[in-house]
């Protein structure tokens, strides 16, 4: 018997039908390999071959609320899981700023135990780790043009102090150019006014030119009053500093640092990527802590051949282009110096902070100015500089230079062994040979200050460091000789010329005198 046709709208029913079913059965079999069998997305991707979209869609599907019970499977990244949680454990009492990202366990796990597998498969098993929550706020997309702006902020960052055996915490400044997002950072002993114009002023040197505007915080050293509502007064130091560079200032609100976004990511990519694991230095002062900024400039040059966000651009690459547009930098850098005034006292010395530093002996009981600078303290006097220190971050020291005093020992030599510039000098050790030899050969201290003296006017005191040498060597340790040697040596280092003799004089012959004149006073005297 013959079935009767089946009408078209009903053909179409049962085939649209067959697909909800089917797809139904597909979004089973998906959550099953998901949730029971504890398959990554990846996985199921590979063995449905359905898009990964898809699949994620099929499993926040509203009608299910089941939770997943099977532990996911990390076939790849399996053997390196222990290592993953003893780092994510050492987090916990590690800076909560300078912890791992899952980027940079991706990067640690392929630099240090070859791991060949992807990120995503790191992140996610970092981020079921952690289980993390939290609200996200929405910001606006914002967009700038070459050489427009740079946002400056401060952030800290903790260092292993070498010196003091313990994790300190020390400023980061750090400077971000809005277009192209190339970057400095530098870290310092402290923040204050030197440290914020020394860091703005090698930021301008580091990115080759001066931008339009500065972005930044309504920080202490930049703002010495807010007037008004929203108007501000800035600082004698940094208005000059603006001044003298030509660029323009801009505020962000109080509390809202996320007004320059840029670089406050930019504090957080630094401690995550170039100081983890945390950095060891010798110390905190600006010495110590010069190969740790060299490290992160290499960092900051390393960025360039990154992308820079979603562009298909280099850093690199927009950092050329916006470099052309900044304003050229003036032919002298600005002086980034704090001046204050200081009362040289009985001793020669000035204090800053509580440290002591020396000065020439004549300027005893005058004022002079201190140019304070992050690593240095220069001393003027007369609208000259007269003493130069290393600066120290210690307390209660003494920094005494043994040149300062020479004319006072010149007069009081019996106070050269006590004296702190000689016990703590930086001579070489020729001249402590010098003196021993003195004194043994019966010579006196103070011929031994002439010495000192010499070498401190003579404009190369090494060669006076090589005649004290030679004087021992030669077994002749007194002033005298020393002077000879340094004018022997100044005159050997002379090299003349060989002089050409004219053609006239070459041919010309001088008669020899005749001397029987004289054989007549010898026949007299010996007559008489």
């Amino acid at each position: 018997m013959d079935h009767p046709e089946q009408p078209s709208s009903l053909i179409h029913a049962m085939e649209g039908e067959r697909e909800r079913m089917l797809k139904m059965v597909q979004q089973e079999y998906i959550r099953y390999l998901y949730f029971r069998e504890g398959l990554s997305i990846r996985e199921i991707n590979r063995r449905t071959g359905h898009h990964r979209e898809t699949i994620r869609r099929y499993l926040e599907g509203p009608r299910f609320k089941y939770e997943r019970k099977a532990r996911p499977q990390y076939p790849v990244l399996g053997p390196y899981l222990d290592v993953i949680d003893e780092w994510l454990t050492k987090d916990q009492s590690a800076p909560k700023k300078q912890r791992h990202t899952a980027r940079r366990i991706f990067e640690r796990l392929c630099a240090e135990y070859g791991f060949e597998g992807g990120e995503s498969t790191v992140r996610d098993y970092v981020r079921r780790r952690r289980q993390e929550l939290g609200l996200k706020e929405v910001y606006l997309p914002l967009q700038f043009r070459p050489g427009e702006s740079m946002q400056v902020d401060w952030g800290e960052v903790v260092v292993f102090d070498e010196s003091r055996e313990c994790e300190v915490k020390v400023p980061m400044f750090a400077a971000r150019l809005a277009y192209s997002t190339d970057m400095f950072v530098r870290v310092y002993p402290h923040s204050r006014m030197e440290a914020f114009l020394d860091g703005l002023r090698r930021s301008f040197e580091h990115f080759g030119g001066v931008p339009k505007e500065i972005v930044l915080d309504n920080t202490r050293t930049a703002v010495k009053r807010f007037i008004g509502w929203d108007g501000r007064e800035e600082t004698d130091a940094f208005l000059s500093f603006r001044t003298y560079y030509v660029v323009r200032s801009r505020f962000c609100n109080p509390g809202s640092g996320h007004e320059k976004g840029l670089v406050e990511n930019l504090v957080g990519y630094a401690r995550r990527n170039l100081l983890v694991p945390v950095p060891r230095v010798r110390s905190i002062d600006a010495q110590g802590l010069e190969p740790l900024n060299e490290q992160l400039l290499q960092g900051a040059l390393a960025s360039r051949s990154k992308r820079r966000g979603n562009s298909t651009d280099t850093v690199g690459a927009l950092y050329e282009e916006e470099r052309a547009i900044l304003h050229r930098l003036p032919e002298r850098p600005y002086d980034c110096a704090t001046r204050v005034l200081a009362l040289v006292d009985s001793c020669a010395r000035v204090r800053f902070e509580t440290n002591l530093y020396s000065v020439p002996y004549l300027h005893a009981g005058s004022k002079v100015e201190l140019k304070v600078y992050v690593d240095r303290i220069d001393v003027v006097a007369d609208g000259r500089v007269v003493a130069t220190h290393m600066r120290s971050y210690g307390r209660y020291g003494q920094f005494i230079e043994l040149d300062h005093y020479l004319e006072v020992l010149a007069r009081k030599p019996g106070g050269l062994n006590h004296f702190r510039g000689w016990q703590n000098h930086r001579l070489p050790s020729c001249y402590e040979n010098l003196l021993a030899a003195m004194l043994q050969a019966g010579r006196n201290v103070k011929e031994f200050i002439d010495v000192l003296l010499l070498r401190r006017d003579h404009e190369d005191p090494a060669r006076v460091d090589e005649a004290v040498t030679k004087s021992l060597v030669r077994n002749c340790p007194h002033l005298e000789a020393i002077r000879q040697l340094v004018a022997h040596t100044s005159q050997s280092d002379i090299t003349g010329e060989p002089a050409e003799v004219p053609e006239a004089l070459r041919t010309y012959r001088v008669a020899p005198p005749d001397v029987s004149c004289y054989q007549q006073l010898i026949t007299k005297g010996v007559g008489r």
